[in-house]
């Protein structure tokens, strides 16, 4: 970006650093009172393993599919093909999709495209993806994502996902119903 080449570190490199931040917050567990309180080695065993996963691309193509599978019946959101036959834990190879950046508005304007819209099916994605799916894009942000020139939304970048148990799903469905009902007295 901006002309300078970027390095991604080596797994080995990653797995060192895990074990350095092992380390150090075992030390705080240990040695300071306060940071007991923030469990700071389940933590960064929680971050090692997130990291971990993200390093094997056919995990995320797993997930891209899972996703696809979820979506199959939307006409208004795309996930790009997997080519297993060319993807590895090294490499990840998809589908080209072109597309649009949802902040640029002057693409958006030249195709027709309404912003108001775009947002509307990307809530209503990523309600589907909590509220019925319980599998959902753990990292949204506008760079996981872009809209098609047909105004689709093209989601992509699913090395970090999230789960959510059926009851679990139950009780933020339940949660959320009272939240726009203004009725928060009926599920506590």
């Amino acid at each position: 970006r901006n002309g300078k080449e970027i390095t991604i570190p080596s797994a080995e490199v990653i797995k060192n650093d895990i074990r350095i931040l092992l380390y150090l917050a075992g030390l705080l567990e240990k040695y300071v009172q306060r940071a007991r309180d923030f469990s700071p080695v389940h933590i960064v065993k929680e971050f090692a393993d997130w990291t971990l996963r993200e390093l094997d691309f056919t995990v995320e193509g797993t997930n891209a599919d899972h996703f696809r599978e979820n979506f199959k019946d939307s006409d208004r959101i795309s996930i790009p093909e997997i080519y297993w036959n060319y993807t590895t834990p090294k490499t990840l190879t998809m589908e080209f999709v072109d597309g649009i950046h949802p902040g640029d508005r002057a693409a958006l304007k030249k195709y027709r495209i309404s912003g108001k819209q775009v947002a509307a099916v990307a809530m209503r994605a990523t309600l589907e993806q909590y509220f019925t799916h319980g599998f959902f894009q753990a990292d949204p942000h506008p760079g996981n994502f872009f809209i098609k020139k047909d105004g689709r939304v093209c989601m992509h970048d699913f090395g970090i996902v999230g789960y959510l148990r059926d009851d679990l799903r139950l009780s933020l469905t339940r949660a959320f119903v009272a939240f726009t009902q203004k009725d928060l007295e009926s599920y506590l």
